[in-house]
Parts: C-alpha cells; sequence; structure tokens
C-alpha cells in the first residue's frame, strides 16, 4: 500500500519533533553536566555523586528556567515559576532531607516542574535554536520579513565566531535594548 503525500509530510513532522527533542535533550545535558561539575568542585567532591534521575530531570528544568529569567524577552512571557535560585534551594534541600521523594508513584505525584517546562517550551520556543544557538527563541505570530532582518544582524555581528570558536556568555547575550529589536518588544 502505497503512502500518501499527506501520510508522508505527517511522518516527516514526527521525525522532525523527535529529532528536535533528542538534540535539546542532549543540550540540556550539557548544561546539566557543566553545572554538576562546578557543584562538585565547589563542594570539594571528587567523585561523581549518584543521583536520582528524575532530580536529574528537575534540575535540568532549573537550569532552563535560570535561563529563561535571566532572558528579557521569555521572562516576560514565563509562567508564575518562582526564581530559579528558590528552585534549586529546594531541589537540593528535598534531595538530602527526602531522597526517596524522587521515585514515588507518579499517580501519587505532584505534577514535576520538568513535565511544565518541557510543556511551556514546546508550546513556546524554537524546538531546535537552544542546541543551535545556546538560548532558547520565543516564537509565535511575527513579522518575517522583521525576523530576517533581525536574525542577519545577529550573524552579522557574530560573523566571525568560526575564528574565535565557542562564544562566551557575554558574547551569547544580545542587548534587546538596541533599536534593530525595537520591533521585538511587547
Amino acid at each position: 500500500m502505497a503512502i500518501s503525500t499527506a501520510e508522508r509530510d505527517e511522518h516527516q513532522d514526527v521525525l522532525t519533533l523527535v529529532e528536535a527533542f533528542l538534540a535539546d535533550g542532549e543540550y540540556m545535558a550539557t548544561l546539566l553536566s557543566a553545572f554538576l561539575r562546578r557543584w562538585f568542585k565547589a563542594i570539594g567532591r571528587r567523585k561523581p555523586l549518584p543521583l536520582p534521575t528524575e532530580f536529574l530531570l528537575e534540575l535540568s528544568a532549573v537550569i532552563r528556567i535560570a535561563m529563561w529569567q535571566r532572558s528579557a524577552v521569555i521572562a516576560e512571557r514565563l509562567p508564575d515559576f518562582p526564581p530559579s535560585e528558590e528552585l534549586l534551594d529546594e531541589l537540593i534541600t528535598r534531595l538530602f532531607r527526602e531522597p526517596a521523594s524522587f521515585s514515588c508513584d507518579p499517580s501519587s505525584c505532584p505534577a514535576p516542574l520538568h513535565k511544565q517546562v518541557v510543556s511551556w517550551w514546546s508550546r513556546n520556543c524554537s524546538w531546535s535554536a537552544a542546541p543551535l544557538l545556546g538560548a532558547d527563541i520565543l516564537v509565535g505570530a511575527i513579522d518575517k520579513d522583521a525576523l530576517l532582518d533581525a536574525l542577519a544582524a545577529v550573524l552579522w555581528r557574530h560573523r566571525d565566531l568560526t575564528k574565535k570558536g565557542r562564544m562566551n556568555d557575554e558574547e551569547r547575550t544580545v542587548d534587546l535594548s538596541t533599536p534593530e529589536y525595537e520591533r521585538f518588544r511587547d
């Protein structure tokens, strides 16, 4: 039986979605790994600490919320997540005081933070931006010409990136107060 064009397009959409989620998962795992290395160094731990999977998922959600809360554009549209610092403190306290809480039956546990974050991210952000650009990009109804102009400006500003290597945090930050980004502010 032959596959119709619509079915082929639907299959391609599913593959695109799965590829995007896998790439984003790898991106978040890299950020999580860097965070854990810094944390272990700060507390003087030389050996890796075995951590529950649910804790790692929640920690990656806190890291993503922290990135969003530091983004001028995304922070304005975020749901009411507590400050990432509070979330991190609560998560680490929970790890040491109630480690079994990370392995409870899903039917009796509150909705994990990581599910709320993935849900919001999948509805509001570009699925492929973070792994490619190192930052989430908010999507929605937008003037395509204005978006392309802004993207061209960012690419031009960072045109020599391949000569320098990876961007540091300062270079990754875009000053949204400049006139070229004015049309994207609410």
